[in-house]
């Protein structure tokens, strides 16, 4: 994506400050050279924090968002590093059963931070979440329904 990068285009490896929150976008990694550019990137986008983190991040940590319905498919290093830096929430994708499967989950925590995977649905509109920091919630849209949390 290095040939599209700028003119008011963020893609994976930039940070983007948008008001008081700092926006992360983390490359998927594959392997310890790819997966140290991430961890440069998130110690990089610590130094800048102002106040809200939030990562865009490719598969979620083992849990609840990574269920397809037989097994966890989670990043076992996600959890390492939102302990490490504490963003305030991690969107995350890639596993896209979770949130419809028996177990599985749209919104999880780890520590303080809220981690969400939209999943994946049949048809022209996607599945999403829409979250509202200002008034601390969370709402999940499917065909599934409307599924709402408190982000306290």
């Amino acid at each position: 994506l290095d040939g599209v990068r700028g003119g008011g285009l963020a893609v994976d490896g930039d940070s983007v400050a948008v008001g008081d929150t700092l926006f992360t976008l983390c490359p998927w990694w594959d392997g310890l050279q790819s997966r140290a550019r991430v961890e440069r990137q998130l110690e990089d986008g610590a130094r800048l924090r102002r106040d809200r983190w939030i990562w865009v991040y490719h598969a979620p940590p083992e849990g609840p968002l990574s269920w397809n319905g037989k097994r966890h498919y989670g990043d076992a290093v996600l959890a390492d590093l939102i302990a490490r830096h504490a963003p305030t929430a991690v969107l995350c994708g890639h596993i896209h059963e979770a949130p419809f499967k028996s177990g599985g989950s749209w919104v999880d925590r780890v520590g303080r931070t809220w981690v969400f995977n939209a999943g994946r649905q049949i048809g022209d509109v996607p599945a999403r979440i829409e979250i509202d920091f200002g008034g601390l919630t969370a709402r999940w849209i499917s065909l599934a329904g409307i599924e709402e949390r408190l982000l306290q």
